[in-house]
Parts: C-alpha cells; structure tokens; sequence
C-alpha cells in the first residue's frame, strides 16, 4: 500500500491523512484464541513474544507525556497516604473518625511484618500500570489465619492456561526471567480461593478491574494509546537526526567571477599562475572578511553594502548578492504529528493536561480554578474503583483473621480547595471522606 510509512509492529503512519494504523489481533493475549496459541507451556503467553509487559514499560518510558501522566496516576492513587478509620452515623450521613493504630496490636503487628507502605505502594504501582496486583496469601501453621501477604510484581507474573472442565485458572507462574526462563527458573504458585483461604500454604489472587474482551491479561483503557505513543516517541529521534546530519547554513553569499578578473588582471604579473594564485589568496581573505562581518553578537542587525551595474541594455548584469536561508525544522507533518500524539496519549490517559504542567501547542492553560476542579473530578470519580480494588485485601483479611469489624482501611484523600476556604488550599482525610469499605 502507497504512502504508508511503517513505525512499528503491525502499526504505520499515513502521511497524506495524518493517520495512524494499527493490526493488534492477538497481540496482548494470543493463547486466549486456539487458532493462534503459541505456548507450549502451562502457562498464557503475554504478548506474541511473552514480553508485552517489558516492551509496554520500555516504550512508555521513552515518552515524557506518558511518564509524567503514569507518576500523577500513582500519587493521586496513593494520595496522603492510608489510615485506620471508622465510620460512625451522623443523622442521615456517615462521619469518618480516624483510628490510632496502636489501638489495634495484632494489625499493627502485621502491617510491620509486611512492611504495609511500600507493599501498598507497590499494588498502587502495580494497578495502574496493569489494572491489576496479584499478591501472594500465606496461611498460618495451623491453617486457621493468614499469616503473611505479598506483592508479586505482576510483570513477574504468567498466568496458568484455563482449565478445560471449570474455566478456571489453577495456578500463576512466577519468574524473573521472562519472556523465556529456563525451566528450573518458573515458580507454580496455586490460585487462591478466597472461599477455602487456608487450602494451600501459599496462593496467588489476583486483584483487578475486568477488560471487556480479555481473558488471561486484562489491559487499562490507557493501553489505547500504544500506536500514538510509537509516533510520539519517533518525533525527539527525528528532530536530532536533523540537526546532527542536516547541514547549518545561515549565508549563501554570491561574488561575481569577474570581480577577481577585475582586480587581479593578469597583465600586471609576470605569469597567469602568478596572477592565479594572488586571486586565490585575495578570495581566502574576502571570505573571511565576510563571515567577520556577518556574524558575531556584535553584528546583529548590521547592514551590508553591494554594487551592480547594468549594460547599454538596462540589463542587471552579475553582481554581490548574500541570500539568508532560513534553517528550520520545517517538516510540519511530524510537528502536527507530534502535537496530535501528545493530545491523543493525554486523552487516554484520563489525565487533565493542567494537572501535569503538560503543554500542547495551541491550547491555553487552566485557570487556577480549572485546575482545582478537574483535580477534584479526577480524584473522586476516577479513583474510585482503582482504590477500592488495591485495598480488596485489607478486608479478605478482616474476615480470614476475624479482625474488628468496624475498623476500616483507606487512603487519605486530599481535595485542592479555594484560599477563602482554606489558606493551605487544600485539605486531606478525616476533614473529607477516604474509599468507602468494600464488603466482601
């Protein structure tokens, strides 16, 4: 097909209608289709190559859009942190007050053997990159609590092929060698069944929002963005390309052959080299009288004198003429690609541009109200269900291990406000309600 130009896999940028083009049948989860099963293995490839996730990571990182986008997502996620709290009736609402810690000994204890902050920071992390943490349920001696989680970074993490009889996937294969480990290096960890938690001393379960059309990798709706992002990504290499190899010419100075003849003519030395070589001399020092001349931060603006003369005709006959060129990055199809990719990764990453001091060209920033706004939109719309979904194991917890019941796990949440309201121009939990509890 004419006028495509290919830019990744399967993908390619149409010139003529600024269009991006993209094939990706298959492509996240080829063993979910028998037609195109790849693996031999027990487990899901994820990707064609078994590296979708390393690839997706590499190429994301590569984009300043994006990386900036993906950092909001996880602080405004984690937000102020997380609390203990309860909720106690107040006429027809609920009151949050914030619990100590301390008050409680046995969650205590377990948060600091499970190091609660930075493993809530890693589901965090782990969720917005893939909509999903798998972590690892370990049950007690006795088979009667649980007596220790853990995150298990879901790049880590293949899933096991359907059971054919319950639908069912029975087990996750850990690794750090992916995409293809040897097989002394591929740990089977069994599923966890939160309706028998004690069945295995140590099981997997998976924590996650579904994808309409996945089975084994669900994806986030920002993944739309992988063909604009190969655009994207392509532009900074496009633009050095430029400058390392185009060449950086400001002056093309044009000095009549005859002007040499005229002032060197050849009778007045002893030989036509003689006169030759003092012309070749004469043009060396023009040269650089010239480029001393027009360039220098002393000679901005300074103005340069020629002659021409006409012949019996009128005519303009070859004079000096210094023509300016003008060096620019001029291929605007890739500048209006770049600006377009930017909006297009924006828009499926959910995230404001306001909010990451992303500027686009020809858009105007918010106002500081805009800004608080959408701030405030973001946080309690869209954080909704991905809050909910990397606490889901604070309350299997609750249950398997008969902790107090109206002791609450949440984030902090923090709401930009005006300065009349609050001279801080923000506030945090318990002055606004965190997650609501999820019941299991």
């Amino acid at each position: 097909m004419s006028g495509l130009i290919k830019i990744g896999a399967g993908i390619h940028y149409a010139a003529a209608t600024h269009s991006v083009l993209e094939v990706t049948r298959d492509a996240v989860e080829p063993d979910a289709s028998a037609e195109y099963s790849t693996s031999p293995h027990r487990w899901a490839n994820w990707g064609s190559d078994n590296d979708y996730p390393q690839k997706t990571v590499d190429l994301v990182t590569k984009d300043t859009t994006s990386m900036g986008n993906m950092e909001f997502k996880i602080k405004a996620h984690y937000g102020g942190g997380t609390m203990l709290y309860t909720m106690i009736p107040d006429g027809k609402n609920m009151r949050i007050e914030p619990l100590l810690i301390e008050d409680y000994p046995q969650i205590e204890d377990f948060f600091w053997e499970i190091d609660v902050e930075n493993f809530q920071q890693g589901l965090v992390t782990d969720f917005e990159w893939w909509n999903r943490c798998p972590i690892e349920y370990v049950a007690n001696g006795g088979r009667n609590a649980i007596h220790s989680v853990a995150r298990q970074k879901a790049l880590d993490i293949r899933k096991g092929k359907l059971d054919p009889i319950t639908g069912k996937i029975p087990a996750y294969y850990l690794s750090g060698n992916w995409p293809n480990p040897a097989a002394n290096k591929v740990v089977p960890i069994p599923a966890f069944d939160r309706k028998n938690p004690f069945k295995y001393p140590k099981a997997i379960y998976e924590h996650n929002i579904p994808t309409v059309d996945k089975i084994y990798y669900n994806s986030p709706s920002w993944h739309s963005k992988m063909s604009w992002l190969e655009v994207a990504i392509r532009i900074p290499k496009w633009i050095i390309s430029n400058m390392e190899n185009a060449a950086n010419i400001k002056y093309h100075i044009e000095i009549p052959d005859k002007y040499f003849k005229d002032m060197y003519p050849e009778h007045r030395y002893n030989s036509k080299e003689e006169c030759y070589a003092a012309r070749d001399v004469a043009e060396e020092e023009l040269k650089e009288s010239i480029i001393t001349a027009l360039t220098g931060v002393e000679n901005v603006s300074k103005t340069f004198f020629t002659k021409f003369a006409t012949d019996e005709n009128g005519n303009v006959l070859p004079g000096w003429k210094i023509n300016v060129i003008d060096n620019k990055l001029n291929d605007e199809a890739w500048l209006k690609a770049d600006t377009i990719a930017a909006s297009r990764i924006t828009t499926a990453d959910g995230v404001p541009a306001s909010l990451t001091s992303l500027v686009i060209a020809n858009t105007a920033a918010g106002s500081g109200s805009d800004i608080r706004e959408q701030f405030n939109f973001y946080m309690q719309l869209k954080s909704v269900m991905p809050r909910q979904t990397t606490l889901e194991w604070y309350y299997f917890l609750k249950r398997f291990n008969k902790w107090p019941k109206h002791v609450h796990y949440g984030y902090k949440d923090i709401v930009l406000q005006t300065i009349d309201e609050n001279k801080s121009g923000f506030a945090s939990t318990a002055e606004n309600e965190p997650t609501t509890d999820k019941k299991i």
